[in-house]
């Protein structure tokens, strides 16, 4: 249980702070009560060195104590509250700074109640700032009920209450939010019902902030698609911290236990461009809530090269939300053959535009150039700088605190083709609260959050039968079927065609699969020219069919004791991982660069290895074999 210290000057504050601990069961309150400070400055109308002292005695005497975290119940200290956290390494909240900031957020007209004349200057002064960070259009009426104050003072809290409800009651019809300035006044409003503003009081913004300023911070990650999200998953856990990948952002508070970092998946990549953005704003708020000191937007190593891609939006709206300047885009992954060089991308040393991807049926690439990618999708600039070194690092950082003073947004480009620019683009930006990139950065972003503690990888290697499923059309995976095939392993292929006209069934392929030895591949892969022929007759309806189908085999096989499934394609990842419903994995050892083996939280029999077409060697298949499988065969 964390000890969290509550320092008052007025009892008063007191019952309503333990009302809302109640309610939870990891804290330990320890209550430090000096009511001569708030004797005194009444009498003496400010805070004297007499009363700063005392407040600091007892600060101290918290920490003395043990306390995990400081809650300063009293809004006369909120002002000073960044110089207390300065000279105590314990955390330290402001109640009201908590509330205000909570307020603030998202504008409105709003009225802000306190009982005591003192407070009314300082918490409107904090609500006000909290309301123009937000950025929305916001009003601030300021109501001081210094009858209730008194009532408080002479011991009748009854009477006290009911005046505060009161003029609750009055103004609910008026105003979007009531903030209720002082600790003592939120006794008054349990059990009340609002009719239409929102009602804040600061006891549970106070725990919950504590909460998350005591808790270990995680790297928050975005993927535009699953594989990709695995990709990402991968690297953070070969630096050694426990990994968790999310299919999706959770609909409730869903626990991830000692998990350094969370990977939420999406399917954000080819997505209706509105629902894009929204959805990513959602996982990064989760990921907010769940103490996401960062959160990277993670994307193809080969960028989302259409005019009407989606990483420009979303960017944009996360630099908006979060009110962050600027990030960086650093697509690059040197050990898939993904570089940058002059602010162009490259694929195993050719321009992207000039590589097979060119002709990538959901997202050819029109231009290698990252600027002009972006800038084509964005609303926001980008500015080239080369590559990093130790020594040019201060020149390039003036060189973009020059162009943020005529941009309040925009997107910085830097060179990328070695770790060692790794290393030198997370010293210079590591600290941004918004990154994106590839999954290069992300094992040495991962640094940042391991210390001393790497976490144990999972075992990756189960007993049972394994199925291969290859959906994907990419010379990689086309070579690394024929590889596996003249190993000897049984396949049989998927015919888009012959299953639109009825000539083959989703059974048959099933009873190939259920009758043949333990190891079998499935595959819908094929050379571009007979992909273009089957699109003639329905693009869209041959990929849903061909998904659908490869999905039902994987959902089959797992229900017949398979416990090994390897996917090829990140659609047909994304299909298979739906199908087969798991929505949180641990992140194990990785089959290639990116490809991690994924066991379901909640079926730990079971391996997963789901890769993108583009990714593995030649051997990769059966590497993926070797890997997860106990059988003799493969030791």
């Amino acid at each position: 249980m964390k000890k969290i210290a509550l320092v008052n000057i007025t009892p008063n504050c007191i019952s309503p702070m333990m009302d809302c601990i109640s309610e939870y069961t990891d804290i330990k309150p320890i209550q430090y009560l000096d009511s001569t400070i708030l004797d005194e400055i009444r009498k003496e109308g400010r805070i004297t060195d007499h009363c700063m002292g005392r407040m600091l005695s007892m600060i101290a005497k918290a920490c003395v104590d043990g306390a995990e975290g400081i809650i300063l119940t009293c809004t006369m200290f909120s002002k000073y509250v960044e110089i207390f956290r300065k000279l105590f390494s314990v955390p330290i909240v402001g109640a009201d700074v908590a509330m205000m900031e909570d307020a603030g957020k998202s504008g409105g007209k709003t009225a802000l109640l306190c009982t005591f004349e003192g407070t009314r200057e300082v918490s409107a002064k904090l609500l006000e700032k909290y309301c123009k960070a937000s950025g929305k259009p916001y009003t601030i009426d300021t109501y001081v009920l210094q009858a209730a104050y008194d009532d408080a003072q002479a011991g009748n809290m009854e009477k006290h209450n009911e005046r505060i409800r009161e003029k609750i009651r009055e103004l609910d019809p008026q105003y979007d939010k009531i903030v209720l300035a002082q600790m003592s006044m939120a006794g008054a409003v349990k059990g009340l019902k609002m009719e239409h503003a929102a009602l804040y009081t600061s006891p549970k913004s106070a725990i919950e902030t504590i909460k998350k300023i005591t808790s270990p911070k995680i790297l928050g990650c975005i993927a535009d698609d699953f594989t990709g999200a695995s990709d990402a998953a991968s690297f953070l856990a070969k630096k050694g911290i426990r990994t968790i990948l999310l299919n999706g952002t959770p609909d409730g508070d869903r626990e991830i236990g000692d998990a350094q970092a969370v990977v939420i998946a999406l399917k954000t990549r080819t997505m209706e461009t509105a629902k894009a953005v929204e959805e990513t704003l959602q996982a990064a708020a989760w990921l907010k809530e769940k103490n996401a000191q960062q959160i990277y937007i993670k994307y193809c190593s080969t960028f989302d090269s259409t005019r009407e891609g989606n990483i420009g939006p979303i960017m944009d709206a996360l630099l908006e939300a979060y009110h962050v300047p600027y990030s960086v885009l650093c697509p690059s992954l040197p050990v898939n053959g993904r570089t940058v060089e002059d602010g162009k991308l490259y694929v195993n040393g050719v321009p992207l535009d000039e590589s097979p991807m060119k002709n990538h049926p959901l997202t050819p690439m029109w231009d290698s150039d990252l600027a002009n990618l972006m800038e084509a999708q964005s609303r926001y600039k980008c500015v080239k700088v080369g590559h990093l070194t130790e020594e040019n690092q201060k020149q390039k950082a003036d060189e973009i605190q020059e162009f943020q003073k005529k941009h309040d947004h925009f997107y910085v480009i830097p060179d990328y083709s070695n770790e060692e620019d790794a290393r030198n683009i997370v010293t210079a930006f590591g600290s941004l609260e918004i990154l994106s990139g590839g999954s290069g950065l992300l094992e040495y972003l991962a640094e940042k959050y391991t210390g001393n503690n790497t976490a144990k990888m999972p075992e990756t290697a189960t007993d049972g039968k394994a199925l291969l499923l290859a959906g994907s059309c990419s010379v990689a995976t086309r070579n690394q079927i024929a590889y596996i095939q003249e190993k000897g392993i049984l396949s049989t292929k998927m015919d888009p065609v012959a299953l639109m006209q009825n000539r083959q069934s989703e059974e048959e392929l099933w009873d190939f699969i259920r009758e043949n030895p333990s190891e079998v591949l499935v595959y819908s892969s094929d050379d571009p020219e007979a992909v273009k022929e089957v699109q003639k007759l329905g693009k869209d309806k041959a990929a849903a069919l061909l998904e659908r189908t490869t999905a039902n085999l994987a959902k089959r096989a797992v229900e017949n004791g398979f416990t090994r499934i390897i996917v090829a394609g990140g659609e047909t990842s994304g299909a298979v991982t739906k199908a087969l419903g798991y929505d949180a994995y641990e992140i194990g050892e990785s089959v290639a660069p990116g490809v991690p083996v994924m066991t379901p939280l909640n079926n730990r029999n079971i391996r997963l290895v789901l890769k993108s077409g583009n990714f593995g060697d030649v051997d990769f298949m059966e590497k993926a074999l070797k890997l997860t499988g106990k059988d003799k065969d493969h030791e």
